[in-house]
């Protein structure tokens, strides 16, 4: 998976599918949020078994692909980015976020 998003679209989009996040989940998969690459843009996704979250942010997608990260850890982290440009990027299983000034793995 390669993207390529604006921050601001990103906190914007995690602020709505951490609602479905568990404070205490019965299976650790669910403290994560699933996040999807296709040709269509970013898709964010989460779940507690009983009701789940989804939605979409406008991203430049140069590979399609997905995977789950830690959700508190991920929305943490682009909380703390300035405004601009973010690429998303797996790499064996790792996802790296950079910016211009930031590379994080």
């Amino acid at each position: 998976m390669k993207v390529t998003a604006l921050s601001e679209n990103l906190k914007k989009t995690l602020g709505i599918v951490s609602r479905g996040i568990s404070s205490r989940p019965q299976l650790p998969v669910l403290s994560g949020v699933l996040l999807k690459a296709s040709s269509e843009g970013l898709d964010m996704v989460t779940t507690d078994l009983e009701i789940s979250f989804w939605a979409k942010t406008g991203a430049k997608v140069v590979e399609e692909g997905e995977v789950v990260v830690p959700a508190r850890l991920f929305s943490d982290l682009v909380a703390s980015l300035p405004p601009g440009p973010v690429e998303l990027e797996t790499e064996k299983n790792k996802l790296i976020l950079k910016t211009k000034q930031t590379r994080i793995r």
